[in-house]
C-alpha cells in the first residue's frame, strides 16, 4: 500500500476545514483533544485509541514509538514521511500564536500548491 497523497491531502482538508480551527491541549498542537479535534495528522489515526490522540511530539516521534501506522498509512518512504510532516506543519502554523494564526484554508493551499495537488477542495468543503 502506498500513500495516496492527493486522498490523503483532501480527506484531511475537509475535515480541518470543517472543524475551523487547529487541535490544541492547553499550548500545544494536540493529534486528538478527546472533543472530536483532530490535527491533521490526527485525522488519519483511529480516534478510540487514547494513547495515540495523546502521544506528544511530531510525525517522526510517533512513526518510531508505533511503527506499525507506517503500514496502516501506507507510508513507504521518507518522502511519505515528509508530506505528512508537511501536512501536520500546515495545521501547527495555524494555531495560536503561530505564523498563519486562524489561515487553515490559506495554510492548506501553500501545502497543496507545493506539492502540486488538486486544490479545488478547498472551495468545495464546508466550514462551520
Amino acid at each position: 500500500m502506498s500513500l495516496n497523497k492527493q486522498a490523503t491531502f483532501d480527506f484531511v482538508a475537509e475535515k480541518l476545514l470543517k472543524q475551523g480551527k487547529a487541535c490544541t491541549n492547553g499550548p500545544w498542537c494536540a493529534y486528538g483533544d478527546g472533543k472530536g479535534n483532530h490535527c491533521a495528522v490526527g485525522w488519519l489515526l483511529p480516534e478510540d485509541d487514547k494513547e495515540l490522540m495523546e502521544f506528544t511530539g511530531n510525525i517522526y516521534g510517533l512513526l518510531q514509538h508505533f511503527p506499525d501506522l507506517r503500514e496502516r498509512l501506507g507510508i513507504d518512504s521518507e518522502q511519505d514521511e515528509q508530506f505528512l510532516r508537511n501536512l501536520q506543519r500546515a495545521h501547527d502554523d495555524t494555531g495560536p500564536c503561530m505564523p498563519r494564526e486562524g489561515d487553515m484554508k490559506g495554510s492548506l493551499r501553500h501545502f497543496a500548491v507545493m506539492y502540486g495537488l488538486d486544490e479545488s477542495i478547498l472551495d468545495r468543503a464546508i466550514t462551520e
